[in-house]
């Protein structure tokens, strides 16, 4: 008599993706352990200075290089599952916990900023509003600003944003705040299309909206470009996914054809979306489990071409590349420096000089300490992440931090944090993605997830500090200018402004290391022109009529009409200290003219 053998019925898994399993589990379990250890290590090389010689290798170094090591060993430990496991997901959620979450992710990337929309232009933003005031876009495309970057998208953006006068900075934050809201709700749109869980993804959606790398591209409104660029790259990604779940033609053309399209706005907005081909041909090939797929490879294709018709473009109106000068024979060193600082900088998000105003280093040392092992504590229980999607969302940071490493710029402490707006989002899909894997442990490690999004958010609010203390200087040395050309005797038309003493930066953020000439020419257009008096090693001139060393100026005879004006932060005003065509002071004995 034959007995019918009965097969053990597979469990229900969650939303989440199934752990593999043989090869593939052994070969999670490897990258798992290797991959946060050899980041660690790179992380170390760049923070003890080995990529930075003259950097003195002081006390504070050696105290990350310890934190680094447990992080190293937590995250290892993490990620090889020591406890819970991926098949153990939280219940689909119901239609209004969707809409609860989609209005928590807005509302961690607004309330932060929401005090920022009244800061003012500052720095960089005089010079883009001087050259977007022209009468047409063509004319504004002539300036020397917009000549050296092919970023006609964001040309027009400030052209439109200044046919409204004094309510452009007004205008241009608003629209700031609206594109990282966007930002925010397309990181949690794809995280959840790619990790597979609403939670996961959520949760890495409100960490990339109050993280404090985005205080400055949010407040800055020079920074508006990076802020567009990354919703079209975004944009770009989401039509990437639709292609590959789609399973009509009709639809994955569609899908390409958008893509496409965002690709290339991305592209004319500004030069950091260079990369994103790159990124797209690694989502296509870890897209299959069981094999390359160089079908789905091909739709790596129009990317490729739209990059290539980017570049024509580029060419037919510069004649020349144009941007800064690419230094590609230092690309071994900076490209790996480059995205490990951003890798550091998000997981201790510690403003230097913020903190040191408070207590000195020691409290900075504290922070980092403390948020080393807050990041130990959490990690404890968490599944590991499979390889694939880990190589995704670490390959996401390296190779959209290619564009940034090529053209020079260096992001440290939450100083030019811009530049790691778009690669980090890697880091916050792999945090959701974690998060996603806790299992049965889900309501304790929700809890520490929450308190994580909470110091975030925190930190943001009290880092855009800074940035209102700049936004009140400048306006108060823009009044001081205006009212020190009322005193000056005679007709002031013609004036020329030699102003000393001027603030460059307040806490890191920018007062007048730029623009000063252009933000006077603005504001007081009785002045003819004027000169920041400065070395020319301590201000970035947009042209050589906007800076004057001080030696120089010292041992000019002025002409009828200049002025030496010199910033009193004290009482807040300008002080008149020579007028041009009377003759200059005497130096007392042993002192320079």
């Amino acid at each position: 008599m034959r007995h019918k053998i009965s097969t053990p019925t597979r469990r229900k898994r969650g939303p989440g993706p199934a752990p593999p399993a043989g090869r593939s589990h052994a070969l999670d379990r490897w990258a798992a352990t290797l991959a946060p250890a050899t980041i660690a290590a790179l992380f170390v090389c760049v923070l003890v200075g080995y990529l930075d010689p003259g950097t003195p290798k002081s006390y504070i170094y050696q105290v990350i290089l310890v934190l680094c090591l447990l992080i190293a060993a937590a995250g290892g430990r993490a990620l090889i599952g020591l406890k819970g496991s991926a098949d153990e997901q939280p219940a689909q959620p119901k239609a209004g916990t969707r809409l609860l979450f989609l209005a928590a992710i807005v509302a961690a990337a607004s309330l932060p900023y929401l005090h920022g929309l009244t800061i003012g232009f500052l720095a960089d933003d005089f010079v883009l509003a001087a050259a977007a005031g022209a009468a047409t876009p063509a004319e504004a495309m002539s300036s020397p600003v917009f000549r050296l970057f092919y970023r006609p998208a964001t040309l027009l953006i400030w052209w439109l944003g200044m046919r409204l006068g004094d309510a452009a900075p007004l205008a241009l934050g608003i629209l700031s705040l609206a594109t990282h809201i966007l930002n925010s709700l397309l990181v949690y749109a794809i995280g959840r299309r790619v990790i597979g869980s609403l939670y996961g993804a959520a949760l890495g959606a409100m960490l990339f909206a109050v993280h404090p790398l985005h205080v400055e591209p949010v407040l800055w409104r020079c920074c508006l470009s990076d802020l567009i660029c990354t919703a079209f790259c975004l944009l770009s990604l989401l039509c990437l996914e639709i292609y590959l779940a789609s399973p009509a033609k009709r639809h994955r053309v569609l899908a390409v054809a958008a893509g496409s399209a965002a690709f290339l706005l991305a592209l004319l907005t500004k030069e950091a979306a260079l990369a994103l081909p790159g990124f797209v041909i690694l989502r296509l090939a870890l897209a299959r489990a069981d094999r390359l797929s160089w079908r789905s490879l091909a739709a790596a294709v129009p990317s490729l071409l739209t990059l290539a018709l980017y570049l024509l473009l580029r060419l037919a109106t510069f004649h020349q590349v144009g941007g800064y000068p690419v230094s590609l024979q230092s690309w071994h060193v900076w490209l790996p420096a480059q995205a490990l600082r951003q890798i550091g900088t998000f997981l201790f998000p510690v403003h230097t000089a913020l903190f040191s105003q408070v207590m000195g280093p020691y409290l900075r040392a504290a922070a980092i300490a403390l948020m080393a092992v807050g990041v130990v504590w959490w990690s404890r229980g968490l599944p590991y992440v499979p390889v694939r999607r880990l190589c995704l969302w670490l390959g996401f940071v390296f190779i959209m931090a290619v564009p940034v490493a090529l053209f020079g710029s260096v992001t440290t402490l939450l100083v030019d944090s811009r530049f790691a707006y778009l690669p980090t989002i890697g880091l916050a899909w792999l945090f959701g993605d974690l998060c996603a894997g806790r299992g049965a442990h889900w309501r304790r490690g929700g809890a520490s997830a929450a308190a994580i999004v909470a110091v975030a958010a925190l930190l943001s609010v009290w880092y855009t500090m800074p940035w209102r203390a700049a936004d009140r200087l400048t306006r108060s040395i823009l009044s001081a200018t205006d009212r020190v050309v009322d005193d000056i005797p005679g007709p002031p038309g013609d004036a020329i402004l030699y102003v000393r003493d001027l603030p460059l930066r307040y806490v890191n953020a920018p007062v007048f290391n730029t623009g000063f000439a252009e933000a006077v020419r603005l504001r007081v257009p009785r002045v003819s022109a004027a000169y920041t008096v400065l070395p020319i090693r301590d201000i970035i001139g947009q042209g050589t009529d906007s800076r004057m060393d001080p030696d120089v100026l010292d041992w000019s005879v002025l002409s009828p009409g200049e002025y030496v004006v010199a910033w009193r932060p004290a009482s807040e005003r300008m002080e008149i200290l020579r007028i041009g065509g009377s003759p200059r002071p005497e130096a007392a004995p042993g002192e320079a003219p």
